[in-house]
């Protein structure tokens, strides 16, 4: 493999609902590859028992000649492993997976060949839609005293209207205040469609990249824990039946800060190749499902056509994913920019026309938020 990373570990759900392996957060080099038993030996000791490691594979496009990797059935080996450790099915058609961080990969891929973008976003845009983040996230649990129970202390208001009918709901409970932590985890679509121009100047992504330069600036200022992610495919190198390959480019883990740094990263991306959404949106969930936060939240960005590449096997996927976070308690919603495809696909949608509509995704997201708690 390309690279090795320590993981957070790994969480075990209850009976049904099947327990998801760790992927790592921070990446350091890892050795050349050898034969495909030391590969397997790597890839195997991130996706087994160990949890302090995980692998991401770079599946080579055009091995040498005589080289170990460029025998077919070594291939398929470490294909079908490389698919156990990220995938919960086998795919028929990604035979890759990418996982790009800073810097060793400052210059691969989206972040290749690009002197970064303004992503900056006005301050009065950015003001408003932080009052309306503190309503959201102000509220641990409903307040107040729960009337019309049928148990408890006596309800004066009650009493007098209810006791002449025996009628037993004259009780009333105060609500306690549970505490809630959150996090939020921001999922970026770059690909080739956002290369697409939009009136005003620029294109799809460089609105993309503002929106969500935008909310992680919320999160920042909420003292949130959130990570920024951003998500393409691309082609099969070679030619042939090479399929193609699930990208993910870590803007911002959960453990960095939001800072010059980060934003860099996400400035300087442009447009990938392919769009994968159900490998993405499987990808995301499992990040989720290995936080211990009260609440989880996906934001995912996206410029419609979904999935474009891949149809079928990304659909079904998609829709299972939809499924699984729903049962999770996960809070998933689409920020369809200049689009509202998602929410064909029963992603819970707001749309963003302009830079100035943040304040819509804040007020979506405070709604969802309440009706959570409530």
């Amino acid at each position: 493999g390309d690279s090795v990373g320590k993981g957070e570990g790994s969480s075990t759900d209850g009976e049904g609902d099947p327990s998801d392996e760790a992927i790592g957060d921070e990446t350091v080099e890892a050795p050349a590859p050898g034969t495909p038993k030391e590969i397997k030996d790597v890839i195997t000791r991130g996706a087994g028992h160990d949890e302090k490691y995980t692998v991401a594979v770079i599946l080579p496009g055009s091995p040498e000649p005589g080289t170990p990797l460029g025998r077919i059935d070594d291939q398929a080996v470490i294909i079908a492993i490389v698919q156990s450790v990220y995938f919960d099915e086998p795919s028929e058609q990604i035979k890759g997976v990418e996982v790009f961080k800073h810097p060793a990969d400052a210059d691969r891929g989206a972040w290749s060949g690009s002197e970064g973008s303004d992503i900056k976003v006005p301050e009065d845009i950015l003001g408003n839609a932080l009052l309306r983040m503190r309503a959201a996230f102000a509220p641990n649990a409903a307040r107040g005293m729960e009337r019309n129970r049928k148990s408890g202390r006596i309800s004066s208001g009650s009493l007098a209207k209810r006791a002449p009918f025996e009628d037993p709901r004259m009780f009333q409970k105060r609500l306690r205040v549970t505490k809630r932590d959150h996090f939020v985890l921001i999922g970026l679509d770059i690909s080739g469609s956002t290369a697409s121009g939009i009136s005003g100047g620029g294109n799809r992504l460089s609105l993309i990249k503002k929106a969500a330069a935008a909310q992680a600036t919320l999160c920042h200022r909420m003292g949130l824990k959130f990570a920024v992610y951003a998500h393409t495919g691309g082609y099969g190198r070679g030619g042939g039946d090479r399929g193609m390959t699930f990208q993910i480019y870590v803007i911002k883990d959960p453990q960095e800060p939001w800072n010059a740094t980060t934003q860099s990263r996400l400035a300087k991306l442009r447009p990938g190749e392919a769009n994968l959404d159900g490998h993405t949106m499987e990808f995301y969930r499992k990040a989720l499902d290995r936080r211990s936060e009260t609440d989880r939240i996906l934001m995912y960005y996206t410029d419609g056509a979904m999935p474009a590449e891949n149809y079928h096997e990304e659909l079904a996927i998609l829709k299972r994913e939809v499924g699984i976070c729903k049962y999770r308690g996960h809070t998933l919603m689409a920020v369809g920019v200049l689009s509202d495809d998602s929410s064909r696909h029963g992603l819970d949608t707001v749309r963003l026309n302009k830079v100035e509509d943040v304040v819509h995704v804040v007020e979506h997201l405070e709604k969802r938020l309440r009706e959570q708690v409530g």
